[in-house]
C-alpha cells in the first residue's frame, strides 16, 4: 500500500484497486480494470470460463506494488497484462500502457517514469503514457531494484555493473563494474554512498555523480567498493 494525500491506496488479490481514508476509514473509491484474468475469464452469465493470458499462461512483470508519481497512481492490477496509471483523488484511469516483456517500475523523476526490462529501460511521460525517449536505453538484465538521485537511475545488473541513466532523456551517462564483486542485488541510498544486498554478501559504493559531458555508457571501475559476506 501507499498514502497518498491521505488516502490508503492498496491492492487486493482479486485485481482491484482500493483507497481508503485513513482518518474516517471510509472507502472513497475502487478501482477495477476491464483487462484482468478474473474479468476475462468469465462469461456473460458470470460463470467461470478457460481463458489464458498468453501462449504459455505466464507474465513477465514482476511488481505488484503501487508506484506513487506526483498525482498519479501507477499499478499493475493483478491479472492484468497493462500497467494502469490512475488519479490518485478520484481513481480514474488516466491511461494503461500494455507490460509485453516489461518488468517493473524502476524509477520516476521530473513526471519521466522508468520501466525495466530484461536487456533495456524506457521511459514514458507520467500525464500521457506516451513514450518520453527516442528509443529504449540497452542495459543488461536488472539484478534488482535501482534508486534515483538527482534525476538519475542507478539500476544493478547481473553483469556486475551499475548503470547511470538519466531519466529525463535516457541517456546512458556511465557503467561502472565491481570486478571483484560476487554480484550485485537491490540498491539503496545511504547519503553519498549506494548499498547493495544479494543473497550472500552487502555492498557499500561510493556515489560519484557522472556528468553529461562525460563519454557516454563509458565503462568505469568502482573506486573504494567493498563488499562484506553475510553471516549464516
Amino acid at each position: 500500500p501507499v498514502l497518498a494525500d491521505g488516502l490508503i491506496v492498496s491492492p487486493t488479490g482479486t485485481g482491484s484497486i482500493v483507497a481508503v481514508d485513513r482518518e474516517s476509514r471510509l472507502l472513497v473509491w475502487a478501482y477495477t480494470p476491464s483487462d484482468t484474468y478474473e474479468t476475462k475469464a468469465r462469461d456473460p452469465q458470470g460463470n467461470m470460463a478457460e481463458v489464458r493470458r498468453r501462449g504459455d499462461g505466464t507474465t513477465d512483470w514482476s511488481d505488484a506494488n503501487i508506484t506513487l508519481a506526483g498525482d498519479k497512481l501507477l499499478v499493475h492490477p493483478r491479472g492484468s497484462e497493462s500497467v494502469h496509471c490512475l488519479e490518485s483523488a478520484t481513481g480514474h484511469l488516466v491511461w494503461k500502457q500494455p507490460c509485453e516483456s516489461l518488468w517493473f517500475v524502476a524509477g520516476i523523476s521530473d513526471g519521466v517514469a522508468v520501466l525495466a526490462a530484461p536487456g533495456s529501460v524506457s521511459g514514458f511521460d507520467v500525464k500521457s503514457g506516451q513514450p518520453a525517449w527516442t528509443e529504449a536505453a540497452t542495459v543488461h538484465h536488472p539484478a534488482g531494484r535501482g534508486v534515483v538521485a538527482e534525476g538519475i537511475l542507478y539500476l544493478p545488473m547481473t553483469t556486475r555493473e551499475v548503470a547511470a541513466v538519466r531519466i529525463s532523456t535516457g541517456k546512458i551517462l556511465a557503467k561502472w563494474k565491481a570486478a571483484d564483486s560476487p554480484g550485485l542485488g537491490n540498491l539503496v541510498r545511504a547519503g553519498d554512498l549506494l548499498i547493495s544486498q544479494n543473497l550472500r554478501s552487502v555492498h557499500v559504493i561510493p556515489l560519484v555523480p557522472p556528468r553529461d559531458s562525460d563519454v557516454a555508457g563509458a565503462e568505469l571501475p568502482i573506486d573504494g567498493h567493498r563488499f562484506e559476506p553475510l553471516r549464516q
